[in-house]
């Protein structure tokens, strides 16, 4: 007895809704569809297709999410979501998510459409991920090694921060990994270089106060201390963002994010009151002091402070 029309399309809405809309042949075929029955359907537009046997049902709006799920399904099991789409996926900061995607397979793939990226790395299966958003991709650490070559030194530096900070990734994996690479691998000495600026430091606590970084290195300053923590007579006054302690200087960065409400408020200004009172002076950076003429006026207070005679 075949299964009612009703009941198919409902059971192949079922898997669409887990897959942003998207079905296979495979999936349709096990649900006892049979190709004459699917090509029906996309004639009459009920299916559309998207990749070779991969389609979207009708009525299902189009996303990027949705175009890297078919690449996936395009490229089966054995296949993982790489390079700057994975990064994408993994919401690393400074990484937008690409026009092209990037598909790494174990499978001897051609690919179908000039916006799909094939890979088939010899080591493969050292790399296959879990799933981000069900889409499975490579590792973070692999993600982070094939985008070293597509993105700038400062947007790496981001990703790596962000997923330090978020324990996708710790430094001994990555270094690994780099040790593992030809040494004219694409990316590879960028890589080691931000790799070499993290080392031995704590997280940040966001993009900002690497950006923040960024800009003290550029203008010729040392490289504070991250997330020092702040010592009064013994008794804990608290953690800052970024420190100069042998010119008792903190410098930190005022994030919208984590900065909004009256409680914060208060805490903070409780907080910097104490940290004055112990001798350091307070520098506050905001995103808008890293652009434009308000960039020049903080280079200019922060280079007075730092510069400024310290007490014997």
């Amino acid at each position: 007895m075949s299964t009612p029309v009703l009941d198919l399309e409902a059971g192949y809405a079922r898997i669409a809704a887990e897959q942003y809309g998207l079905v296979t042949f495979a999936q349709l075929t096990g649900m006892g569809l049979s190709p004459g029955a699917i090509h029906r359907r996309v004639r009459a537009g009920s299916l559309i297709r998207v990749l070779p046997k991969v389609y979207r049902l009708a009525g299902v709006p189009r996303s990027w999410h949705q175009r890297a799920m078919a690449v996936y399904l395009w490229a089966g099991e054995h296949s993982a979501i790489g390079g700057t789409a994975a990064a994408a996926l993994y919401k690393l900061d400074g990484c937008a998510m690409p026009n092209s995607i990037t598909v790494m397979t174990a499978r001897s793939l051609k690919s179908p459409h000039r916006l799909v990226v094939v890979r088939r790395p010899l080591d493969f299966k050292e790399w296959v991920g879990h799933r981000v958003d069900r889409i499975r991709v490579t590792t973070c650490v692999r993600t982070l090694v094939d985008i070293a070559s597509e993105v700038g030194e400062a947007q790496l530096e981001l990703a790596l921060e962000d997923a330090r900070r978020r324990r996708l990734v710790t430094p001994v994996p990555l270094e690994q990994a780099i040790d593992g690479l030809p040494p004219n691998y694409p990316g590879r000495g960028k890589l080691m270089k931000v790799l070499s600026l993290v080392a031995g430091t704590r997280p940040t606590d966001s993009g900002l106060e690497v950006k923040v970084l960024r800009l003290l290195r550029q203008e010729g300053y040392p490289e504070p201390v991250r997330q020092e923590v702040l010592d009064d007579n013994g008794r804990f006054a608290g953690r800052v963002d970024l420190a100069y302690p042998a010119r008792r200087l903190v410098i930190e960065v005022q994030s919208h994010r984590w900065h909004d409400g009256r409680a914060p408020v208060d805490a903070d200004s409780a907080r910097h009151n104490r940290h004055h009172g112990m001798g350091w002076v307070v520098m506050k950076a905001t995103k808008k002091m890293l652009t434009g003429k308000d960039r020049g006026a903080f280079l200019k207070d922060l280079a007075r402070v730092y510069h400024r005679p310290l007490p014997r």
